[in-house]
Formats: structure tokens, sequence, C-alpha cells
């Protein structure tokens, strides 16, 4: 990028969920304008923008108006259209860029590339009918796991066959969809390093980060990671070169697996911000979402260096259930930040915030980050949720909750304006 975007300009981000509502945030601290797309007139990012579009981003035209009126544009999402992305594409700079979105949008083309580049991925094949599925079977051997290909797919997505007589019941259950079948794995760690890179080359790393599972979803991570220097020093290789290859303008997180047995593999890119950047905001110099701006505006990159091993836990929808949480107390455990996503409609899937931690060593900081949380789960208040005070409905609400907190509600205290001006 020749020209610089500086602040005061009209940021684009398609997608109004929590990353963009962080994305948001740190973009209007940095003195830039953001407008949103997203077909929930009340997602989070949308309450906080200085212009909000409700419509589905499967809207090409709707995409294209975004688009025609800001200076870049940035995607919350994996699953955006080639089509929305390429009129997108056509009006504005779009990051991480058309062709990187088709790669990483569907697994079985993402494998494809991966492998195709000599990078370390599970065995798997393409299945597109129960034949297929059963021949893969037959070459990759069960246990397996059959994936559905497509990103942003609703329904079950994904499905472990133990033995091949399952073959039709997986096929069934994934909706006889397009998907890709892995092979069974012993995984000793997962973990993901987050790659930022700009138009002119600079790239910075964050990670490797640890990521751990709670009731089957990814619930906690940590950095530094507790992993061999050699493996470190591999995978930020591996996500620094898959980041060049791709040419990624913005972000690129690389999930990877270490097996059992040694093994390093790529299992997932993501070209957007990603919940195991959470603690970047608070235990790192420059957070992902400030490296995301800086690189969508062909700023140089911040600094990546982490200030002190940090610890996030998610906060599930469900933690409302019996009565509001006694917010406050987060606080009473030392190192602990706070930061709720003013979410107005809550599903038992949707996370309210997360909760990051800071300590002198990683353990230490999962141990305040847990704690925190579960004093969550015992203590509640009366009176009405907070979620929707901090919601950013008016600036006094949004104000107060940075100002008592020092962490809800904005990164680093940000004064937020009056709610979005809705744009058809």
């Amino acid at each position: 990028m020749k020209t610089r975007i500086l602040p005061g300009a009209m940021l684009g981000i398609i997608g109004g969920g929590l990353h963009s509502w962080l994305f948001t945030m740190t973009a209007r601290q940095m003195g830039y304008r953001v407008a949103v797309l997203s077909p929930d007139a009340d997602c989070p990012a949308g309450q906080i923008a200085n212009f909000s579009i409700s419509a589905p981003r499967e809207d090409v035209d709707a995409v294209a108006n975004l688009a025609r009126n800001v200076a870049a544009v940035t995607v919350d999402l994996e699953d955006l259209s080639v089509e929305a992305a390429e009129a997108a594409a056509r009006r504005a700079p779009l990051r991480p860029g058309p062709r990187v979105m088709q790669v990483t949008q569907h697994r079985g083309l993402e494998k494809q590339y991966l492998r195709q580049r000599g990078l370390p991925v599970a065995p798997f094949a393409e299945v597109d009918s129960l034949e297929t599925l059963r021949d893969a079977l037959t070459r990759i051997g069960t246990p397996a796991v059959l994936k559905v290909a497509q990103a942003g797919c609703g329904g079950r997505r994904q499905f472990v066959i133990r033995s091949s007589s399952q073959a039709e019941e997986a096929w069934k259950a994934i909706g006889r969809r397009q998907s890709v079948l892995e092979k069974w794995l012993d995984i000793h760690r997962e973990f993901a390093v987050v790659v930022a890179h700009s138009a002119c080359g600079e790239m910075v790393t964050y990670g490797p980060i640890l990521s751990m599972e709670r009731h089957g979803h990814r619930d906690f991570w940590v950095a530094p990671a507790d992993l061999p220097k050699a493996v470190t020093d591999r995978a930020v290789q591996l996500a620094r070169f898959i980041a060049c290859r791709l040419e990624v303008i913005g972000l690129l997180c690389v999930e990877m697996f270490l097996t059992g047995d040694g093994q390093l593999l790529v299992n997932q890119l993501v070209p957007r911000p990603q919940d195991c950047g959470h603690l970047t905001l608070n235990g790192h110099a420059t957070s992902q979402y400030e490296q995301l701006v800086r690189a969508t505006c062909g700023l140089p990159l911040g600094p990546a260096d982490q200030l002190r091993p940090a610890a996030t836990v998610s906060l599930p929808g469900d933690l409302c259930q019996g009565g509001e949480p006694d917010w406050a107390r987060v606080f009473d455990v030392p190192s602990t930040y706070l930061h709720l996503y003013g979410r107005k409609k809550l599903q038992r899937d949707h996370s309210l915030g997360h909760i990051t931690a800071l300590a002198p060593e990683p353990r230490r900081a999962l141990s305040r980050a847990i704690t925190a949380r579960d004093v969550l789960r015992t203590v509640r208040v009366a009176g009405p949720r907070a979620a929707r005070v901090l919601s950013s409905d008016s600036a006094e609400d949004a104000q107060t909750g940075s100002a008592a907190s020092g962490g809800i509600g904005s990164p680093g205290g940000a004064s937020v304006e009056p709610p979005a001006r809705r744009i058809a």
C-alpha cells in the first residue's frame, strides 16, 4: 500500500460480533471512524460504530455499498463469498484479500494448498458422497474425523467415526455436505501462532498461544506456551512462511497440533482475529486488533513483545442463568481484566466476554483467570444485566463502565460516542 490511511478516515468491517466490537473499539481509540455490516442491527460492533449497515453478508450490493464508502475493508468472518469479496475489493482495499478468503474458507482447498507446498498436515481425503466417504475410510482407516468443508455452515460440523460401519450415520449427521475426512490424531498440544503482516512486508508474530478445551469447546488460552524451543521456533517459522505465500495483509491465525510422537502439523488457517489473541489486549505491547488496524491502513506495525505471561478464559452465555454475576468480584483476583461484549441477545453458545489474567508465570496466570470466572458462577447480584449497561447504548454508560474497571467496555478506557447511525 503506497498511501497510508490516516486517522479520521472511515474503515469498514464485515461482521458485527465480538472481534468486530474489539476492532471497532481499537480503531475508534486510534482516531478512525468505522462502518459495520451485519445482519443483526443490534450487534455489539454496530452499537459503537459510526455507521451500521443492516444486511446479510451474502448481499453483494450491500457489501459493495460498504466498500464504496470507506477507505479500506476488513472482515470478522472467513465465509464471505468470493463474489462479495471481489465486489468489495474492486471498490476499496480488502484485507486479507479475496484469494486468501477463497483458500481458507474451504477446508478441502486449504488442506490441498498446504500439502502442495510441502507443509505438514494430517492425512486427509475430500468427501462428496457416501461412496467417497467409504473409500476414504478404507485408505485412512479408523478412528477418523469427518468435518464439514465449508466455513460458516450451520448444523453439525464434525463426526468422529470409530468404525467403518458408521459411515452412513456420519454422512447423515453432517447433512450429506461436502466434507473432509481426517485421520484421528494423538494430540499432545494444540496451539496457534498469530501473524500480523503489512502491505510493505513487515511481519510480527504472537505465540505460540496454547489452547485448551472444556466440554468439547476451546475454553482458555495461555501464553507463552509450554513447548520445547525447537517446536516454538518451527511453529513460528511455518506461520510466517504461510502468511508470506498467501500474501496475507492483516492477520493470519495458524492453528497447529503437536502429536504424541512429536509431529508438528498445521490444522487450520483463520485470516482474522481469533479468540486466542484476546490475551494480547492486556499481555502484549500491541494487541492483535491494533495490528489489524495498522496493517489495514498501511501503518508500521507495533511491537508484539509479551509484557507478562497471560491467560484468558471465556465467559459463556449461560453464566447469567440464575441471576446477574457480581462482576466487581473479578477484580478481587490480582491482575485480572474483564472484557464484556455488550450482547443484547444471548444464546447458549454465545460468549458474554472474557477474563484475562497476568502473572509471573503462565500456570499462575491461568489459575487466576479460572478463579475469577468461578467466582462469577457462585456470586449473584440483583439488578439489570451488566452486559446491557456496558453495551454502549449511551456514551455515559460506556464511559462509566470503562472508568470503573480500567478494562470493561473499551480497551484502554477509550471514550465512546453515541450509537451508530444506520445506513441502507
